[in-house]
């Protein structure tokens, strides 16, 4: 297999589109999510909180959308990569619900378990595609 770690022009374009676009994806989820709940702040349960509440997720549909792109428009190798880091998460994804479902229904109360199980699928996506990256180099 070619060692050279060279990349063509285009190739090049697409990361960094790809970077481009999940960063501004990522930064306006947190500014949403994070930061807009102590500038504006709501009644709960009113209409109001609840466009507060749900607003975040505008940006996500944003990043899934520049993700679906990206993958269009790697070659065979990389998506492959890719596709495989996003099967490894998602398989993380659904052990940690079912773990945190069996827990609670044992009686184990998890303050924040769903954001376990959104750390965990994600840190193993994250995780996956170096790793992934790296065999299929061999």
């Amino acid at each position: 297999m070619n060692n050279e770690a060279s990349t063509t022009p285009r190739e090049r374009r697409v990361a960094a589109r790809y970077v481009w676009e999940i960063s501004v994806g990522i930064a306006a989820f947190l500014g949403l999510f994070l930061l807009l709940p102590n500038w504006w702040k709501t009644e709960p349960g009113t209409w109001p909180h609840l466009a507060l509440t749900l607003l975040p997720i505008l940006p996500l549909i944003w990043v899934v959308l520049a993700l679906w792109r990206h993958l269009r428009n790697i070659d065979e190798m990389q998506r492959e990569v890719l596709i495989r880091s996003l099967a490894f998460g998602f398989a993380i994804t659904m052990i940690t619900t079912l773990v945190i479902a069996l827990l609670r229904g044992a009686g184990v109360a998890l303050q924040g378990g769903e954001w376990i199980i959104f750390i965990a699928g994600m840190t193993s996506w994250g995780i996956a595609i170096p790793i992934s990256t790296m065999n299929s180099d061999r």
